[in-house]
């Protein structure tokens, strides 16, 4: 297991974890992400795998008009 810091609460996931079902895993289906404090681009979430000790901050993304 892997201790990282999401949303400014420490959590513990599995190895080889990606974004795309860290997202999944937590509700954050359609949301922007930054690793420490890097943006991720959507067409990454697929593939990037996340560190242990990483700093993470999901900002769920909402319609408007």
């Amino acid at each position: 297991m892997l201790k990282v810091t999401f949303n400014k609460k420490e959590i513990e996931i599995a190895e080889g974890t990606t974004v795309k079902e860290l997202l999944e895993s937590t509700n954050n289906k359609k949301a922007a992400v930054w690793i420490n404090d890097i943006q991720i681009l959507k067409a990454e979430y697929d593939t990037r795998i996340i560190a242990d000790g990483d700093l993470i901050r999901v900002l769920k993304t909402i319609a408007g008009g």
